[in-house]
């Protein structure tokens, strides 16, 4: 009726780009219903102290936001700290407990240092002669005297700082860009769920709420030793 033409639709990308979601969803449902397997106890911490992490840089990228929701979520009366230099994240978890950290500033895609100072987003180099920065191995020696039970990590492809977390607390982290939209939905359904559910079922909806790039990384309690060896297998006679 109105005289347009049927517009030359491809099912077939359609159809993959759909398959590969699915895919995507099975393996991070996989992981959360086996890290929900083997916690045969949940462990509750009443009152958690929160910590959030950022950068005068990403609060002018709009994740003031993001922060406020992390601590609207828990109750005013429990102390809740933000912090914005590499001396006052030394001095917070140096001397105190902090139970959740969370992390919204820039990470270093490639060493995993934390970075408050001021970095180019197009090409990841440090703006300006003062560079404030904690390196993974830092922080997450931080981490372990400050007791922290788990680690958010929202502000960009965050892998190999996580890699460097899991052997001192449990991590999420992003494993890819995400936008500040998409990374707002997933802190908002995340943590509405998370101080009355555990953290598996937190993850779990967050992830089917916002569909963000997230991954769950449990903490590596242990270290494993692994030998291999060539040649026929020694046969005892008795």
């Amino acid at each position: 009726m109105l005289g347009s033409e049927v517009p030359n639709v491809d099912f077939q990308t359609y159809a993959e780009e759909v398959a590969a979601f699915e895919r995507e969803y099975r393996t991070h449902r996989t992981d959360v219903m086996r890290i929900s397997g083997e916690q045969q106890s949940t462990d509750v911490i009443r009152n958690p102290r929160v910590l959030c992490v950022s950068s005068q840089q990403f609060l002018k990228l709009g994740f003031e936001n993001q922060l406020e929701i992390v601590l609207k979520a828990f109750p005013a009366e429990i102390k809740h700290e933000k912090v914005f230099t590499s001396k006052d994240l030394r001095e917070l978890l140096g001397k105190g407990q902090f139970d959740i950290v969370h992390v919204a500033a820039f990470v270093c895609p490639r060493t995993g240092d934390l970075y408050f100072s001021e970095v180019d987003p197009n090409t990841g180099e440090s703006i300006g002669a003062d560079v404030d920065t904690v390196s993974a191995d830092a922080f997450a020696t931080l981490l372990e005297m400050a007791k922290t039970r788990l680690v958010v990590i929202t502000s960009c492809e965050s892998l190999v700082l996580g890699a460097t977390l899991v052997g001192v607390t449990n991590v999420v982290a992003a494993k890819d860009m995400v936008s500040a939209k998409m990374m707002a939905a997933w802190v908002e359904s995340f943590y509405s769920i998370l101080t009355t559910r555990p953290l598996s079922q937190a993850f779990d909806y967050a992830l089917k709420a916002s569909r963000a790039p997230m991954r769950f990384y449990g903490r590596q309690s242990r270290s494993e030793d692994v030998m291999f060896t060539v040649g026929p297998e020694k046969i005892s006679v008795a």
